[in-house]
């Protein structure tokens, strides 16, 4: 099986090899090159973060984007940024749950000027959040 090849676009940064996987800087734009048929593969897995080029080569710019990408031909790649890492997104997801866990899920009989409409389960907020957190990793 062909493989695809990844090299910056107006830079000497190159993808890093780390263990088992690549680890890029999502502010560097980048070629991915190969056969037509792995960049169509690559593309389904990099759905918008690139730009087609030609049938052989995408650009790929992450832009703000951090974390994992499993694209075919290529394996596993990790986008890092200067701004901050995958870890940190991690923890901004437990600051939220932290202030998230201290809000008022109910609104009892002291409630002043508070009108409330929603369904009356207690968990809905928190599977909201707990959905949120799912789509957002």
């Amino acid at each position: 099986m062909s493989t695809l090849t990844l090299h910056s676009r107006r830079s000497t940064v190159q993808p890093e090899k780390v263990a088992e996987h690549l680890r890029v800087q999502g502010e560097v734009q980048w070629y991915l090159e190969g056969s037509a048929e792995l960049i169509q593969q690559a593309a389904s897995a990099l759905a918008g973060v690139y730009e087609q080029i030609t049938a052989e080569v995408l650009l790929v710019n992450f832009g703000n984007s951090v974390g994992w990408f499993r694209v075919p031909g290529l394996g596993l790649l990790e986008v890092i940024s200067g701004k901050w890492e995958s870890g940190h997104f991690d923890s901004m997801l437990l600051d939220l749950s932290v202030w998230a866990s201290a809000l008022p899920f109910s609104i009892g009989a002291g409630s002043v000027g508070v009108e409330w409409n929603a369904v009356e389960q207690q968990t809905v907020l928190y599977h909201a959040f707990v959905y949120l957190r799912l789509v957002l990793s």
